[in-house]
């Protein structure tokens, strides 16, 4: 089964992804001090993974879905960040 939240809908970033980005980076501001884009886009990977169980897809050149393994681990972050 595909337990996956789009990351942008109809033209629009999906505001659970904003939430929850931007949260991520404000706990870890510290972190991304100093680094390169492409490390910033690593570390940001790296913490989505830790922090909420979940990975990033990349379709093209961008993040498209934010995949989770089960439908608890989806349904407690929308919960959260709805």
């Amino acid at each position: 089964m595909d337990y996956t939240i789009d990351i942008v809908i109809e033209g629009t970033v999906n505001p659970m992804f904003i939430k929850a980005n931007s949260a991520l980076i404000k706990k870890n501001k510290e972190k991304f001090n100093n680094l390169d884009l492409k490390s910033k886009t690593n570390l940001l990977e790296e913490l989505w993974r830790s922090t909420y169980n979940a990975e990033l897809i990349q379709d093209n050149v961008a993040w498209s879905k934010i995949s989770f393994a089960d439908s608890k681990t989806m349904t407690m972050f929308q919960l959260k960040w709805s």
